[in-house]
């Protein structure tokens, strides 16, 4: 509500009126009425300063603000704005419901547009998830309803959850096809692995198994083992006798592995055998081997060997090397531990077909073992990459005191290899012969 109010002697009245929600038309005051109120509105007109004031009448609490005015003349009269309290609290009630009107509308538009697009998408991922469950539940056996189901979610329009469905697709397919090589693969892993098993059979079958095997020969104590490092290896040995009175051994390295190496040492042990039971001396048994091998050694492949024959009646030894590992000979009546020909090995067998061996005469008194190996024992490695070497297979022979068979020899010498390594991958082919004079 709006009025003006002028002095009019010593009263104030009203000017003008402007109507409200709170007083309508038929309610206005005649002009010049007095204007009567609980504050003192002289001093509007006398300090000529804005006046507030909070007040309450029949109509409720309001809000009076009165401001003076001068006119040209010199009269003062003062313009006054009343509000009523509950005018504007209403006003603003409905300028809220009208902006939480404003807002909601849109927002639950926004929501349910959210909840269809959602539904759009996840309904398809969610059906995407279940189906891998699914898959891995079934162990990758692809279920045609499912796959179905698959593509018409990736046959929908070009987006984003379509993509997806179209990489389970592909995905599908490709494992699939994996599986199904898989397949191949392990059933054609299996067919070499029992392929391997029976070359392992096989090459075990030519090498001797007995070491009791020479039980009217007092005066030999014979062991020997080998440890492949793949199912199949390329060390070799033997031991016969060429006649009575002569006991024929020797111990190879092919330069391979695994089924390679397996057949080289295979035809390098048959030749060895035929070639010595002729009665060759080793030197002419390593010469004759080294021409067969490299007349038909395509492959490039090599063997080191170390042959040996022992007069069983006076102990004498003869010896012959092709690059082979320098034995040992445990010296039982000096109890001394030494290397034999560490600085004249020949050359390997089987790249140079002009080569002609020498050899070396030993003599082995009662007690003493002549002990020979491959290169699988001194490089072993632990998993510090530290090589085992020929010293600890010494020291283990210096500790194992007198009188020890050939066997254990060797087992005390693998014993202590086993330890060394432990934990360490085998890079190859472990082998040792013992041959005991009684």
């Amino acid at each position: 509500m709006v009025y003006a109010l002028i002095e009019h002697g010593e009263k104030v009245v009203l000017t003008a009126y402007g109507a409200s929600e709170s007083r309508p038309r038929e309610n206005w005051s005649e002009f010049f009425e007095p204007y009567e109120t609980a504050h003192d509105i002289t001093s509007v007109f006398e300090n000529e300063q804005p006046v507030v004031h909070d007040g309450e009448d029949h109509f409720g609490p309001y809000r009076s603000v009165l401001i003076p005015l001068r006119e040209s003349n010199g009269d003062v009269f003062v313009v006054a704005a009343e509000v009523y309290i509950h005018e504007v609290n209403e006003k603003l009630r409905q300028t809220l419901r009208h902006s939480i009107a404003i807002a909601v509308v849109p927002l639950v538009l926004v929501v349910l547009v959210s909840i269809g697009l959602s539904a759009r998408i996840t309904r398809p991922v969610m059906s995407l998830a279940a189906h891998t469950r699914r898959l891995a539940d079934d162990d990758f056996q692809p279920d045609s309803r499912e796959q179905e189901k698959v593509q018409e979610i990736a046959d929908r329009s070009g987006d984003e959850v379509s993509e997806l469905a179209e990489s389970f697709v592909v995905m599908e397919n490709r494992l699939e096809s994996y599986l199904e090589e898989l397949e191949r693969e392990t059933a054609a892993r299996e067919r070499i692995e029992s392929e391997l098993e029976i070359a392992r059979k096989i090459q075990e079958g030519f090498l001797p198994r007995n070491f009791s095997p020479f039980p009217d020969q007092p005066r030999v104590d014979l062991y020997a083992m080998m440890d492949p490092a793949k199912q199949v290896g390329g060390d070799l040995y033997d031991f016969f006798f060429i006649d009575p009175d002569h006991l024929c051994f020797f111990i190879g390295d092919v330069s391979d592995k695994g089924v390679p190496a397996s057949l080289f040492m295979t035809v390098t042990k048959t030749l060895l055998r035929s070639t010595a039971s002729r009665g060759l001396a080793p030197e002419a048994i390593l010469t004759e081997v080294n021409q067969a091998l490299c007349a038909e050694n395509d492959t490039g492949q090599f063997v080191t060997v170390f042959c040996g024959i022992l007069t069983i009646s006076t102990g004498d030894l003869v010896v012959a090397d092709a690059g082979h590992n320098p034995p040992f000979l445990v010296d039982s009546r000096r109890f001394h531990v030494g290397m034999i020909g560490k600085d004249e090995s020949g050359t390997v067998l089987g790249i140079f077909d002009e080569l002609h061996y020498s050899e070396k005469p030993l003599h082995l008194d009662p007690g003493d073992t002549f002990f020979l190996y491959t290169d699988g024992v001194p490089e072993a490695q632990n998993t510090e990459d530290e090589l085992y070497e020929t010293g600890r297979m010494q020291a283990v022979f210096a500790k194992a005191g007198e009188n020890r068979t050939a066997r254990e020899l060797i087992e005390l010498l693998y014993e202590d290899v086993t330890r060394f390594t432990e934990g360490a991958p085998q890079s190859d082919d472990i082998t040792m012969l013992a041959v005991r004079f009684v």
